[in-house]
């Protein structure tokens, strides 16, 4: 008799106590928001609901990252021609790149080369002239990679454009003129974790960046008006920074 008063009494419980899907439906009213609203009903999200919720957002995060990607080689597009590939002719279905080859020595030439178009993609982006330098491994190609304890060769520079997937080496552009501006004093107090120098000239940086140096290496940096441009100077004098930055007059024989 107990026993069945037990049961009766659980089963009761059981049934005048509210199913707990409160947690369940606020953790579904966070997440669904983003990509379709919660279904306007009152019964419970079923499981089946919610595995296809969570794969709806899943396809969009990966659809969200290619485009990502894209749009990283899309700004890190090349704006010139790289010098070596000027008089390099390639089939339709291949592209011009510079190799680097280096012997037992370390001692490292530098020649144009034809790889598939295909290939080429994939190691593509970061640079303004031309695309990063690329050398062989056993059959494959890749890109020659920078960082503090490797740097680039000379006349190339360490782009940091696509550091979310790689440092890489490109070109220089030693021909343009430098840009308007000047750099700011480096802050000492700055710490630097990536030093080496990620351009060579104020040409190798995007937008209106100079290159500049930073007190470890030289990196694109947003410039500062000259402070000489509103300097007027008294008989003749040229208008100088000084080591604080300040600008100052001096004689015109004395400017350094």
């Amino acid at each position: 008799m107990l026993s069945l008063l037990g049961d009766a009494s659980l089963h009761y419980l059981r049934a005048s106590t509210p199913r707990r899907t409160i947690k369940r439906q606020t953790v579904t009213e966070l997440v669904i928001p983003a990509v379709s609203p919660v279904p306007a009903r009152s019964e419970h999200v079923t499981r089946t609901e919610v595995v296809a919720m969570e794969s709806s957002v899943g396809t969009q995060v990966v659809s969200t990252s290619l485009l990502l990607v894209l749009a990283l080689l899309s700004f890190g597009a090349s704006q010139g021609v790289e010098p070596l590939c000027q008089s390099k002719v390639c089939a339709a279905t291949e592209e011009c790149r510079v190799s680097e080859q280096c012997d037992a020595s370390q001692k490292c030439t530098f020649s144009p080369v034809c790889i598939p178009k295909q290939t080429s993609t994939f190691l593509s982006g970061g640079c303004i002239i031309g695309e990063p330098l690329i050398r062989q491994a056993g059959n494959e190609w890749e890109t020659v990679v920078c960082h503090p304890r490797a740097p680039c060769p000379t006349d190339f520079y360490c782009s940091v454009a696509l550091m979310d997937v790689a440092a890489r080496c490109c070109r220089s552009d030693t021909v343009r003129p430098p840009k308007p501006g000047v750099c700011p004093n480096p802050d000492p107090s700055v710490e630097r974790f990536f030093c080496v120098d990620t351009c060579l000239t104020d040409n190798d940086c995007f937008y209106n960046e100079k290159c500049c140096n930073t007190g470890c290496a030289k990196q694109c940096t947003n410039p500062i008006e000259d402070p000489c441009r509103a300097k007027v100077c008294p008989n003749g004098g040229m208008c100088q920074l000084s080591s604080l930055g300040q600008p100052e007059c001096v004689p015109v024989g004395l400017r350094s």
